[in-house]
């Protein structure tokens, strides 16, 4: 039976359907040792990381590597026989991976930020450290773990060594050879996919034009999120010093937090009310998209197998397509701001 089915008779019975949970991965590209020592510092905790906490850092792991990033990045290199003082200006020495996987599926049952579900955990880190070795082999220099966020996540390093005997100097440092387009990040996230879809894990929309945050900033955001709705906790409830002696009274405390939940509330209607604004604007451009794909096929079709007169008929008719397609998408807009306005 078809998913999408199944889905209607769950509605129609009244059942819990399940969210469904994705594969996450993220790259960023590192052109100088001192990103790599400002990664190393972030991965052991060097300086202050506000989203993770302090009490669960002793709990995250090495996988590969050592806790000196930028040693394991020069040693890889050297080892290939290049010479780190002539390395190109502009090389990317290394790749940062972010791998991790949808909260749901670290916490099946409802768990706390921070937590997750063990099982489930030593069955996303095998199929990921699988993935990542089989994908780079020794270019696989650096991975930890990190258990001291609200999601689990792996930062692995790579390090893009290609070797082509074909060429002048046939060991370079070369990540285009990896990602070198849109195409190239697409199939990695097929692979990356193939790789953890046994544990239920789906792929996002293949070929999505949506724009793949920063690695820092999607972390950023997603534990931001999480802790806006970790709700009341037992110290809140504690009434507060107001003088040396003086604390708090029932009533006070009572204020206090409601003053809490109304601020958290304000907040989750304005990110409502922004993603309904988004996603109104996603369509009416999805909408353009497909007016301008009619456009195209159009005008393919008119030229093929035309004599040059023909043809100049066919350029008038697209020409008049085009100018419809400008209006709509000048319509599309103007909506768009009447609705931010509003």
């Amino acid at each position: 039976m078809f998913e999408e089915d199944d889905l209607k008779i769950k509605r129609a019975r009244g059942e819990e359907i399940a969210p469904k949970s994705y594969s996450i991965a993220r790259i960023s590209k590192m052109k100088s040792f001192a990103q790599i020592r400002g990664m190393s510092k972030h991965n052991n905790r060097e300086f202050v990381t506000p989203n993770a906490d302090e009490e669960k850092t002793p709990d995250n792991i090495q996988l590969v590597g050592t806790d000196d990033i930028e040693a394991d990045v020069k040693k890889r290199i050297t080892e290939s026989g290049m010479d780190l003082k002539r390395l190109r200006k502009n090389s990317v020495l290394s790749v940062d991976h972010m791998l991790t996987a949808s909260p749901e599926y670290f916490r099946p049952n409802g768990e706390k930020p921070g937590e997750y579900d063990q099982q489930r955990l030593d069955s996303w880190v095998e199929a990921s450290m699988k993935f990542l070795k089989d994908e780079y082999g020794d270019n696989l220099v650096n991975a930890k773990l990190h258990l001291d966020e609200s999601t689990p996540h792996i930062h692995a390093i790579m390090v893009p060594v290609h070797h082509d005997p074909n060429k002048r100097q046939p060991t370079n440092l070369r990540a285009k050879e990896w990602f070198n387009g849109r195409d190239k990040l697409i199939e990695f996230q097929d692979r990356y996919h193939a790789a953890t879809q046994h544990l239920g894990l789906e792929r996002g929309v293949r070929g999505s034009k949506a724009k793949h945050q920063r690695v820092k900033a999607y972390y950023s955001h997603l534990n931001q999120a999480e802790q806006s709705i970790t709700g009341i906790t037992a110290k809140d409830l504690t009434p507060k010093k107001q003088g040396m002696m003086q604390k708090e009274t029932p009533e006070e405390v009572a204020n206090r937090i409601n003053n809490l939940i109304k601020q958290n509330n304000l907040h989750l209607s304005d990110k409502a009310i922004t993603a309904e604004s988004e996603k109104r604007k996603r369509q009416g451009l999805e909408r353009v998209a497909s007016k301008a794909s009619e456009s195209k096929q159009l005008f393919n079709g008119l030229l093929k197998g035309l004599t040059p007169l023909q043809k100049q008929e066919a350029v008038k008719a697209f020409a008049l397509k085009t100018h419809e397609l400008r209006q709509l998408q000048q319509k599309e807009k103007s909506k768009y701001k009447s609705q931010e306005k509003d």
